[in-house]
């Protein structure tokens, strides 16, 4: 209905979320960015199942505000 041709997936450093499902006692942002590319993954893969031609831009923001690009993935 609204010709929407790209989606923008924005995941952010010090997740709450992040840090209940880490299994190690240890959280630190290596596997905190781990744990954030399964969700891109994940997502990318619901999503691209139903919207096959829609763009899809992955994004990781720190807590300085820089972004980290993440679509290679």
């Amino acid at each position: 209905m609204h010709k929407i041709e790209k989606l923008i997936v924005i995941n952010h450093e010090d997740c709450g979320a992040a840090k209940i499902i880490n299994p190690k006692k240890n959280f630190n942002n290596s596997n905190e960015i781990e744990i954030h590319k399964i969700s891109f993954l994940k997502i990318k893969k619901i999503i691209k199942k139903k919207f096959n031609n829609l763009k899809i831009e992955l994004n990781f923001i720190k807590l300085n505000k820089k972004i980290k690009k993440m679509n290679e993935l």
